[in-house]
C-alpha cells in the first residue's frame, strides 16, 4: 500500500482549480488542459493506497473534486460567449465531468 497516489490527485485536482481560475488563450489550450486533467484523474488506482489515507483524506478531497466539477459548469458561459465551446471541448468537458464523478464515488 502507498499514499504517494494521493499526493498526485492532490497535483492533478490543483491543476483542474487552475483552469476553472485561468481563461484559456485558445481552443487547443482548453482541450489539452481538459484531457490533461482525464487522464490523471483516470489513471488514480485507489486500490494502491492505504485505506485509511484514503479514508481520512476522503470528504475533503471529494469537497474539492465538487467544486472543481462545479467551477468548470461556471465557466461554460464565458467559453460559450468566447467561442471556445467547439465539439472537441465539450467531449473533453464531458470526460473530465464524467471522471470526475467516479472519482468521487471512489473516494466515497
Amino acid at each position: 500500500m502507498r499514499n504517494e497516489g494521493l499526493d498526485d490527485l492532490d497535483r492533478t485536482l490543483d491543476s483542474a482549480a487552475a483552469l476553472v481560475a485561468v481563461a484559456p488563450a485558445h481552443e487547443a489550450e482548453l482541450v489539452a488542459r481538459l484531457e490533461d486533467i482525464y487522464r490523471r484523474l483516470f489513471l488514480v488506482d485507489f486500490a494502491d493506497y492505504d485505506i485509511d489515507g484514503v479514508r481520512e483524506a476522503g470528504p475533503a478531497l471529494r469537497r474539492r473534486i465538487c467544486a472543481i466539477h462545479l467551477g468548470l459548469r461556471e465557466r461554460i458561459p464565458d467559453w460559450a460567449a468566447r467561442g471556445l465551446m467547439t465539439r472537441p471541448v465539450q467531449t473533453a468537458l464531458r470526460d473530465v465531468f464524467r471522471v470526475a464523478r467516479y472519482a468521487r464515488d471512489l473516494v466515497g
